[in-house]
């Protein structure tokens, strides 16, 4: 099956998905209710708030993708963070965020950076993500002491998968010579060779452009940190613009659950995935179902049309340059 004739499985799949989760998180709550509490209790200044976290949120990510550019060819950074911008737009509507690679076709058509160097930059995004949730989710897990016991080991459970996640991760890297050695085994010409020679070059490329970065490190981390802060901030504000009055530890559990579910096919805008993700989070925790789910459409919003329009006016800026 060629790449296109995947791709539309992808988009269906997503959309049978979203339908279904949609279906299930709406199963016992009236759609008319919800849009009351939308309609009637949302604080706009406070949401207003989520949206500026959100924004930072892509400016920070602008910059450290500027930091894991590892090339002589000086892009700025108002390009960057409209390549930024577009990259996740794409995400939006091609399922399981594969549409970050736009904007690494579109660096490489500008600004004749190499393909394979500047996607090896964003699949070192994704580890740096996952390590910075794995340590806000041990945070959250020291500070729930103040919630239910339920709760508590809830975030601990979590915690502690991510934290074995991050550990599996250091060993691939620590040890990753021996697996490049076992990939580039090149004797059989069969498919599984083919594949695995692939898959050698693109690690080989990665783990070389993880070694160029070590300087740069330190200033990644923090990066990568203070971005997920910003997430769980925004989420935190979107949460209580909804009148949940939500603690630290509740809005990393929903950034946890949001960032797993967005991992799986979905449908375009992320239509069902993030209802059911919030259902899942917090209606077990005794919130109002019509509240969860009002949450959970303005999320929805937040993280589809925010971004849209803020690539629509970056674009037209770096058409005009």
């Amino acid at each position: 099956m060629n790449k296109r004739g995947k791709a539309i499985i992808l988009v269906i799949v997503g959309l049978l998905i979203g339908g279904l989760l949609l279906t299930w998180s709406f199963r016992n709550v009236a759609l008319a209710d919800v849009i009351a509490v939308l309609t009637e209790q949302t604080k706009l200044l406070t949401f207003a708030i989520a949206l500026v976290l959100y924004l930072l949120f892509f400016v920070v990510k602008a910059y450290r993708w500027a930091e894991l550019l590892v090339s002589p060819t000086k892009v700025p950074f108002s390009q960057l963070f409209s390549l930024v911008l577009l990259g996740y737009v794409g995400s939006i509507f091609v399922p399981m965020q594969m549409g970050e690679t736009i904007r690494s076709i579109v660096l490489k058509k500008r600004h004749k950076i190499p393909l394979a160097s500047s996607l090896s930059g964003i699949g070192i995004e994704k580890l740096f993500d996952l390590a910075s949730i794995a340590l806000l989710m041990l945070m959250a897990a020291l500070g729930s002491l103040l919630l239910t016991l339920d709760m508590q080991q809830a975030l601990l459970m979590v915690g502690f998968i991510l934290v074995a996640a991050v550990c599996v991760l250091w060993i691939l890297l620590r040890f990753h010579r021996p697996i490049l050695h076992y990939l580039d085994d090149r004797h059989l010409d069969t498919d599984v060779t083919k594949w695995r020679v692939k898959l050698s070059q693109a690690m080989t490329e990665f783990f070389s452009l993880l070694t160029q970065l070590r300087a740069r490190i330190v200033a990644i981390v923090i990066q990568s940190l203070l971005m997920w802060m910003l997430m769980t901030a925004s989420i935190y504000y979107v949460l209580i613009s909804l009148g949940l009055d939500v603690s630290w530890p509740v809005a990393v559990l929903v950034l946890f659950c949001s960032a797993l579910g967005l991992m799986l096919p979905t449908a375009p805008g992320f239509i069902g995935t993030i209802q059911a993700v919030f259902a899942l989070a917090l209606l077990p925790l005794g919130w109002q179902p019509e509240k969860v789910l009002a949450a959970a459409i303005a999320y929805n919003a937040m993280i589809t049309l925010w971004p849209m329009l803020l690539a629509a006016i970056a674009g037209l800026f770096m058409v005009k340059r």
